[in-house]
């Protein structure tokens, strides 16, 4: 493993850690009175979902990632039913999808480019 490698995966590591932290933590504030709107927040959270997708997601990684990327997607907004703090949950869920779609989209695309090669 050369040095390139190596700082590639501390910078997916990373993006990792930040993007689903950053998920946690912006969906359990989102609906607090004080908290502005946060238009470009998506954004960033696409953008290190893409990045996670280049550099973390193995092969071996590949078909799961997919899978639970359609699940929490596909997901998110049913925990705004829970009541009391059903809403967090959702946010939560909300940004959370807002990372693993892209992770997902980038794994579909390297396996249709495998299968076309």
């Amino acid at each position: 493993m050369g040095m390139k490698d190596n700082i590639m995966q501390i910078i997916g590591y990373w993006a990792y850690v930040i993007a689903f932290l950053g998920a946690i933590i912006l969906g359990s504030i989102k609906d607090m009175a004080w908290m502005p709107e946060l238009t470009w927040l998506p954004w960033v959270l696409v953008v290190l979902g893409v990045i996670i997708g280049i550099l973390n997601i193995t092969e071996e990684e590949e078909i799961s990632i997919i899978l639970a990327a359609l699940t929490i997607g596909l997901g998110a907004t049913y925990f705004a039913l829970v009541p009391t703090f059903g809403g967090i949950l959702a946010n939560i869920m909300g940004y959370i999808a807002e990372v693993t779609v892209p992770i997902a989209i980038v794994v579909g695309l390297k396996i249709a480019y495998q299968k076309a090669s």
